[in-house]
């Protein structure tokens, strides 16, 4: 009895422990941190010919730190993923996207695609992960 009830007690620490509080990233003094308004989109099932096979979407952020931000570059994963992004430094509260450009033509050997850029700057929590998903229909 005694065993059954310090397992249950063991498997409920457990069951707690695994709760996915993730807290939002916080600003350190000093420095830039880049806050996306979201970093995965899906294009959904889509089909064509050449430019209807092309998708774009801008992520969007704002400069939530205390000094200017400055993106260095931003690395697509794959060659059918074209990237465009803010160059200027951004001030404190001031906005800026990248853009990911999807080229589907590009994409000879599956129909589901999903594709990342990482981008890096001077922010305090650099590098970030966008990712980009769909469905060519062919």
């Amino acid at each position: 009895m005694r065993k059954t009830t310090i397992l249950s007690l063991v498997a409920f620490w457990i069951f707690l422990s695994c709760g996915n509080d993730k807290q939002p990233a916080k600003s350190i003094e000093g420095e830039p941190m880049m806050e996306f308004a979201d970093s995965v989109h899906d294009f959904g099932a889509f089909g064509g010919v050449d430019k209807d096979l092309v998708k774009t979407y801008d992520f969007w952020f704002v400069n939530a730190g205390d000094a200017a931000l400055v993106i260095n570059r931003v690395e697509p994963s794959c060659h059918c993923l074209t990237v465009e992004y803010t160059q200027e430094p951004l001030a404190q509260g001031e906005n800026g996207f990248v853009r990911l450009i999807y080229d589907g033509a590009e994409n000879k050997t599956t129909t589901h695609f999903y594709r990342t850029a990482v981008v890096y700057s001077n922010a305090s929590n650099s590098p970030t992960t966008l990712v980009v998903e769909g469905e060519v229909q062919k």
